[in-house]
């Protein structure tokens, strides 16, 4: 409700600028009626605020990745090797590390300036890395973790990135990913500065950096209208098979429906009927092990 209010405030106090600078700058006729709705208190929301983990709060960032391990893994990690591929600040490492594996590493290709002090603050058992042939010489590691990792890496291939973490698994090793399809309603994590469902469906990637001030900045994102095929055809293209899936659905709201808003989301995503389907997908849970059989 608050923030309905502030961007409602926000939105009436600038009204006429900015649909002065959409029109200018993208010239869509039914632009008006979208930023309309976007204004009302009918558009639906990405998530609940109680799930939103907003990006500054640690103590919010360290629970999560306790919950990560403790309710994603279904394995003990006693005295195993382990590995978040794709770690970003590395709290999952840190959450990890307290159930008493013999390494604990967190590889991301850039590095955080919260490395250093989780790696003091948790002794030797904690370690992090960019360096990719550091990784693989510590390893291999009996448990992989890509959470929420494979669908924001663009500028190489998923197949790719699933080949390099495979690369890392030990003879009976176990893979634990998480995607977060396009087709969510949350997939480009605006939702801690602007909490409104499918933005990025319904908006252009320059429209949807100009519904705030500072602008908004998505997550980068690999594009795609059907992305059960897509995780497929990677694992498979990377020597992975598909222990277990579990599919993480949520209903489609009819307000997503309406002609307009469907028109914009059809025209994103490049198909033909509305994709209540794919849009219905929030997240998908894969263990994977290696196929030596391929």
């Amino acid at each position: 409700m608050v923030e309905s209010l502030q961007l409602n405030a926000w939105l009436g106090q600038r009204w006429e600028h900015v649909e002065a600078s959409f029109r200018r700058t993208f010239g869509f006729t039914d632009l008006k009626r979208a930023l309309a709705l976007l204004r009302s208190s009918e558009w639906p929301i990405a998530l609940p605020e109680a799930f939103a983990c907003h990006p500054m709060c640690e103590d919010a960032k360290r629970k999560r990745g306790k919950g990560i391990v403790d309710l994603f893994i279904d394995q003990d990690l006693n005295n195993v090797r382990f590995l978040d591929f794709g770690c970003g600040e590395g709290h999952a490492v840190c959450a990890a590390q307290e159930d008493g594996p013999s390494i604990a590493l967190g590889y991301d290709i850039c590095p955080s300036e919260r490395w250093s002090t989780l790696e003091k603050r948790e002794g030797n058992g904690a370690v992090f890395s960019t360096d990719f042939g550091r990784v693989a010489t510590l390893g291999p590691y009996d448990v992989v973790l890509l959470f929420d990792v494979l669908d924001h890496v663009t500028k190489m291939s998923p197949q790719h990135v699933l080949g390099q973490a495979a690369s890392l698994l030990a003879e009976n090793g176990r893979m634990y990913l998480r995607c977060h399809p396009f087709t969510s309603r949350h997939a480009l994590h605006v939702y801690p500065h602007l909490n409104k469902a499918f933005l990025h469906l319904v908006f252009t990637p320059k429209e949807l950096s100009s519904l705030a001030s500072p602008p908004l900045i998505p997550h980068p994102h690999i594009r795609g209208s059907r992305p059960l095929d897509a995780y497929e055809a990677a694992f498979s293209g990377a020597g992975l098979r598909v222990v277990n899936r579990q599919i993480m659905t949520q209903r489609v709201e009819p307000f997503f429906q309406q002609p307009l808003i469907a028109a914009r989301i059809m025209r994103t995503l490049d198909v033909g009927v509305f994709p209540a389907f794919q849009m219905s997908l929030q997240f998908v849970d894969y263990v994977l092990e290696r196929d030596d059989s391929t």
